[in-house]
């Protein structure tokens, strides 16, 4: 949901303005938290996620123009865009620990009951420190234009996760079943001592297989990463390098 409707939320962002566009999708991100934290039933529950989906397409393609437009300085932008990149991508990583935590203390309910407490906070922040800005004045929204291209972009990026999810899963299948039966060779298959090893292995070769995969994947963005400032022309528009 999020992926189809982000190219409306920020076509919706440059029409009425980043700064409403941001305040409603943490209001009503917020909203869908609670309701789905109060969920009692399974459709209810998926009804508050896809509403989550919803207004973070709303949220999402308003923050970066934000940063852009509310740090003008270079340096200054070049700094939050920096800090943004690194609270973006521990966000994953904190947010399953943080789950886990509330799950394991209170009740699964709390990892939605959370968004709202954060959302308090962004809001007040946001309704203080933001500058309203709209790049569209004027403009009409396309909207079956709009709903093309998001569903032509849903469709490119799924069938692409589904390949890659489809090979990735092949493979290492087959590297732990490969495990599996070269452990078992001269071994007595029917021990269950031998068979729970067995498994140990397979699930220990396949967990291996992604962490070399991801240390290639890390060793190749490292190389391809353009480090330093690039050179600019004068008279060139000013540009942001992070």
């Amino acid at each position: 949901m999020l992926l189809l409707l982000l190219l409306l939320g920020g076509r919706i962002a440059d029409l009425f303005g980043r700064k409403p566009a941001f305040l409603v999708g943490i209001v009503g991100f917020a909203a869908a938290s609670a309701l789905g934290g109060g969920a009692t039933g399974f459709e209810m529950l998926v009804v508050a996620r896809a509403l989550q989906g919803v207004f973070g397409a709303l949220l999402a393609p308003a923050a970066l123009p934000l940063l852009n437009t509310t740090f003008t300085d270079a340096r200054e932008r070049a700094r939050a865009f920096s800090v943004y990149g690194a609270v973006a991508g521990a966000g994953g990583a904190v947010g399953l620990l943080l789950g886990g935590i509330l799950t394991d203390a209170l009740d699964w309910r709390w990892t939605l009951y959370v968004n709202v407490v954060i959302a308090v906070v962004a809001f007040a922040g946001g309704s203080l420190l933001l500058h309203h800005h709209r790049d569209a004045r004027g403009a009409k929204l396309d909207v079956p234009g709009t709903l093309l291209a998001a569903t032509g972009l849903f469709s490119v990026v799924n069938a692409m996760q589904q390949v890659g999810g489809s090979v990735g899963t092949a493979l290492l299948n087959t590297l732990a079943a490969s495990a599996a039966t070269d452990y078992l060779t001269g071994r007595d298959p029917g021990s269950g001592a031998v068979r729970a090893q067995a498994t140990i292995e397979s699930y220990t070769t396949a967990f291996w297989w992604s962490a070399v995969f991801f240390a290639a994947g890390a060793l190749i963005a490292l190389v391809l990463y353009r480090r330093g400032v690039p050179r600019q022309d004068a008279g060139a528009a000013p540009v942001v390098h992070l």
